[in-house]
């Protein structure tokens, strides 16, 4: 009866091991992210996906960060894989003279190309978290366009 119970009490940790395993492959998604407007084939292209507005505000610790070789002009395409399902918001920018920081001029207004997630008007300043936010559902393909400014 006592080994019936530990060998009970072994195998339940590992059922629940291999379930969570097997639910998050489920769970994760895919999102698509083209970007479009590109009008120089050189530099870089930086990319930061955000998960709350805390660090969308700050620009601190993205939940990705990528930074792609420009190589042609128009368009550039790249996949985030695994993600968990949520609330995401995109920034961009085009680094021109590959020097790693979006340049701007004396006023603050960038001079290299930018863009955000659901393209939303410029107005004074870089758009709220909440006008540039997007959902991700659990397994599923998204794909987003962001045409630069």
């Amino acid at each position: 009866m006592l080994k019936k119970f530990l060998l009970t009490l072994l195998l339940i940790p590992l059922g629940t091991a291999f379930a969570e395993t097997d639910s998050t492959q489920e769970e994760t998604s895919r999102l698509q992210l083209e970007v479009s407007g590109i009008e120089e084939a050189k530099g870089e292209l930086i990319i930061a996906l955000f998960t709350c507005e805390k660090t969308y505000d700050s620009n601190d610790n993205p939940a990705y960060h990528v930074i792609l070789p420009v190589e042609t002009k128009g368009s550039v395409e790249y996949t985030f894989r695994e993600l968990n399902p949520g609330t995401f918001a995109i920034k961009l920018f085009h680094d021109v003279n590959a020097n790693g920081k979006l340049d701007t001029n004396w006023v603050g207004i960038p001079r290299e190309p930018y863009g955000f997630s659901n393209n939303p008007r410029i107005r004074f300043g870089p758009p709220s978290f909440d006008a540039t936010s997007f959902e991700v559902t659990s397994a599923e393909k998204v794909k987003h366009e962001v045409t630069l400014n």
